[in-house]
């Protein structure tokens, strides 16, 4: 996809915060080792596990079906449109980040954390 060079750099937590030990789940969930992704009415969500080229394939699949369901954008559109892609949410949807927002929540990867962002709950 031609919106592929758009996606962000990868962004590891490499601080020294060591990885959090995962606990028993409560639910079970399919798991699959080449990853996911969820989606939520316009919200996609991708998951995987950081083996051989994973991520680079979690990060071109949301832009992979934008490409295969939609008509490109031609020089000559009888009406003016915007391309299928929304730029703004390329960051959101498709940066492989360990730390990022999720439907409004702060995801945390690496030590296993959920929680509210501090505008969010503030507004609450």
């Amino acid at each position: 996809a031609k919106a592929q060079e758009l996606v962000p750099k990868r962004e590891p937590v490499s601080n020294g915060t060591p990885l959090a030990q995962a606990k028993e789940q409560m639910v079970q969930s399919p798991v699959d080792p080449r990853g996911v992704v969820d989606v939520y009415i316009d919200d996609a969500i991708a998951t995987t596990v950081d083996l051989d080229n994973n991520v680079e394939r979690v990060e071109g699949a949301t832009l992979l079906v934008i490409e295969a369901i939609a008509q490109p954008k031609q020089n000559n559109e009888p009406l003016p449109r915007e391309e299928m892609e929304a730029r703004n949410k390329l960051e959101a949807e498709t940066a492989a980040k360990e730390i990022k927002k999720i439907l409004g929540w702060l995801f945390d990867f690496h030590r296993f954390l959920v929680s509210l962002p501090t505008n969010k709950f503030i507004a609450w």
